[in-house]
């Protein structure tokens, strides 16, 4: 059985392999293979000369095709041909996985209904809130993307949600459907050392705190915690700031030398995963200051490799860390009360994340989300 997997994911192409900044490596695409004979990837594709500090995507039994980059708006000039491939592609599919939110998951998701395919939906964050944070123009659309999404959600007959709650309330279905995370955790107590205490002394050394996500993405939240540091620096703490992720980091290293910090910050770019999971045992404290996300993939990462963790309290987040280690989104004071809260209580903060981690260990989410795609594979045989 051959399935496509329709998403807006923009992988790396280098020579005859394909490369992932972290999102959908091949250990990711695997899960597919290992219920479906062929998958075949419709998404967005860059040409690279190096593969450096990315991960393996290319895996047996899996396939890629090419489609403009309809997200942007020089790429809406290309939306027919886009319509085009995604439908050669599904035309020549026995069923679809779309990934949504994304332009080319509704795109395939359309298709599949329109041909009669079936079709099952990943809702891996919110229509409303992924481009609601971006600009002007996410504000515009954002009530139609969330009622595109809201729509394919209801009418799909299965469908994979990565929270437990908030997704399911804001997209609900009618058809058959999981709660499964997508993350690959192996939950570690071997983290970051705290003191006997569980508290560090303000004035005993530099403080770490990290952060993961695309740099040149303000609704990743990474200028919170810039403008946070001076303030952090006058009430004692030696903070240094690093991100690991890509993009333009100039809006950024502005916003530092604006505000004299430059020598606190550190812009890493893009690592593979096994080393994004080694840097964060490395940190005192993680951080994920996002405006939006769906569930916040990367602090689940940090929070099963045993770090402490303090995140804002936005949507598919709210479920994963106490409210006393979460802060009001956007508000710098707040972010610096909760990085300073967290601080002080390192081994309680540290022991919550790695509680609830436990929750999304890897096997039991593979057997859960494999028992799911079966179920899928079935009920098409079945038609």
């Amino acid at each position: 059985m051959k399935v496509v997997f329709a998403h807006d994911h923009r992988f790396v192409h280098v020579g005859e392999q394909y490369f992932s900044k972290g999102g959908l490596p091949a250990k990711v695409l695997e899960r597919y293979t290992a219920v479906f004979d062929e998958v075949r990837v419709v998404s967005r594709q860059v040409e690279s000369a190096t593969s450096q500090g990315l991960s393996t995507a290319s895996a047996k039994r899996v396939s890629f095709a090419k489609v403009p980059d309809v997200a942007s708006l020089r790429g809406l000039l290309q939306y027919r041909q886009a319509i085009n491939i995604v439908e050669h592609e599904v035309a020549d599919c026995d069923a679809v996985i779309a990934r949504l939110p994304s332009e080319v998951g509704q795109i395939a998701f359309r298709t599949a209904q329109r041909l009669g395919k079936p079709v099952l939906v990943e809702v891996v964050g919110s229509a409303w809130g992924s481009v609601w944070h971006h600009s002007l123009r996410g504000k515009l659309v954002a009530p139609v993307s969330y009622l595109r999404a809201r729509r394919a959600v209801r009418d799909a007959p299965f469908v994979l949600y990565i929270t437990d709650s908030y997704l399911q309330r804001r997209y609900p279905t009618k058809g058959r459907w999981v709660s499964c995370a997508n993350v690959d955790l192996d939950v570690t107590t071997d983290g970051p050392l705290v003191t006997t205490s569980g508290q560090m002394n303000k004035a005993g050394g530099q403080v770490l705190v990290g952060s993961c996500g695309a740099v040149n993405v303000r609704a990743k939240g990474h200028h919170l915690m810039v403008e946070a540091i001076p303030r952090l620096i006058k009430r004692g703490y030696d903070v240094r700031y690093e991100i690991v992720g890509g993009g333009d980091p100039a809006p950024l290293i502005a916003l530092a030398a604006k505000l004299g910090v430059s020598d606190r910050i550190a812009l890493l770019g893009n690592k593979p995963h096994p080393q994004v999971l080694e840097w964060m045992r490395t940190l005192d404290l993680y951080l994920q200051p996002s405006l939006s996300e769906g569930q916040g993939r990367a602090l689940l990462e940090a929070m099963g490799a045993g770090c402490a963790c303090v995140s804002a309290d936005v949507e598919g987040m709210q479920e994963l860390m106490p409210r006393r280690f979460r802060f009001r989104r956007g508000d710098v004071g707040s972010l610096c009360d909760s990085v300073m809260y967290a601080l002080s209580n390192l081994a309680m903060c540290r022991n919550d994340a790695l509680e609830r981690a436990k929750d999304f260990e890897r096997a039991s989410l593979d057997e859960r989300r494999q028992r799911f795609f079966q179920d899928f594979r079935l009920w098409i045989e079945g038609r």
